[in-house]
């Protein structure tokens, strides 16, 4: 049975919002799945834990001819590569690093491109990032993100909803967008809107501080409610995500590379109004599957929700395809046998 290290954010809790811990366990899935033993390498929360870079060190040690998966950000891992450029191995390394930054500190001398010649395979999210790397002599091929699709909501008759729900399921975190929505907001029930619609917030925060600033305003207004942590782990987490009617997505984070909640909101039949940010409209078809929006721009989404309420019919009747999409990102199509032998960790 063919070994692999996965190397990266890895937590053995069932729950997990998305982001890297969320991929890897879909990675480790997909590995076990393709017949392959996998051997965890965890260095989440590294800067608390360093012991897990000695663990991580050990296991390199006492499986020297398992491949090596790395999939990790450059903050988190770099020191690894840089060990690895070092270490004269013949087993194959592939990097998937997470966010849409790497690439650019690669790019700009930030980290040096010296360090990536012993990795046999880089993995990015985009064609942007591809290009950025080849600029500085490195291949790279493009995978977007994934997750496991074992199951897909029912769709409810959203016609029937009284009012529309909108629902932001993310980081908490004013560069997500989450103060953009709050004043959308404001601005709704100021012009009459007020009893037309609710926003839920599922996330989570942080800071306390914000945490504190986000509830005084949320507490003053009457349609608006933060509901805790949404468990995408689990069925019932697609099944409360397909009762709402559009997602809002109005991202601005310096770091977003392929949100895994675009894919839940596929899966969910949600379309989506989603910022016009990094790879969101790779994703987000443009009166398809939701609306792209200017980045940073309040007055786009005051109007993106406004058109929502005012002609709900027209999102009504993007669910059925957004859910048909969501395959082209389910793990199966992506991490599989094929894949596995491309990046020269399985024979032909």
């Amino acid at each position: 049975m063919k070994e692999i290290i996965l190397v990266g954010g890895i937590s053995k809790k069932i729950f997990y919002e998305g982001g890297e811990t969320g991929k890897n366990a879909n990675l480790l899935a997909a590995f076990t799945d393709c017949g392959c033993r996998v051997v965890p390498a965890s260095l989440l929360k590294l800067s608390k834990h360093p012991w897990r870079g000695l663990i991580t060190l050990y296991k390199l040690l006492t499986h020297p001819h398992a491949n090596v998966f790395i999939a990790s950000s450059l903050r988190r891992c770099g020191w690894l590569i840089k060990l690895l450029y070092y270490v004269n191995s013949s087993r194959n390394i592939c990097y998937a690093g997470t966010g849409c930054q790497f690439s650019g500190l690669i790019a700009k001398g930030k980290f040096n491109a010296k360090y990536f010649r012993n990795i046999t395979t880089i993995i990015v999210q985009g064609e942007s990032m591809k290009r950025e790397l080849a600029t500085v002599g490195l291949d790279a091929i493009v995978l977007p993100n994934f997750k496991r699709m074992n199951f897909l909501p029912t769709l409810p008759d959203r016609s029937l909803n009284e009012m529309v729900r909108f629902v932001f399921m993310s980081r908490m975190n004013e560069k997500k967008g989450v103060n953009l929505i709050i004043e959308c907001c404001n601005r709704l029930n100021n012009d009459g809107y007020g009893d037309k619609y609710v926003v839920d917030f599922y996330g989570s925060f942080e800071s306390k501080e914000y945490k504190n600033i986000v509830m005084d305003k949320i507490a003053l207004l009457k349609n608006v409610l933060y509901c805790g942590k949404l468990n995408m782990g689990e069925e019932d987490g697609y099944n409360t995500l397909a009762q709402y009617n559009v997602m809002l997505f109005p991202t601005f984070w310096p770091g977003e590379g392929f949100p895994g909640v675009l894919i839940d909101a596929l899966m969910a039949g949600l379309p989506v109004i989603a910022s016009d940010w990094h790879f969101n409209s790779d994703i987000v078809q443009d009166g398809l599957t939701g609306k792209i929006i200017k980045s940073q721009d309040e007055d786009a989404l005051y109007e993106a929700m406004k058109d929502v309420i005012k002609n709900p019919n027209k999102y009504h009747n993007m669910a059925s395809y957004c859910q048909n999409q969501a395959s082209n990102y389910d793990t199966k199509n992506i991490i599989n046998i094929k894949f596995l032998q491309r990046i020269g960790f399985l024979e032909e």
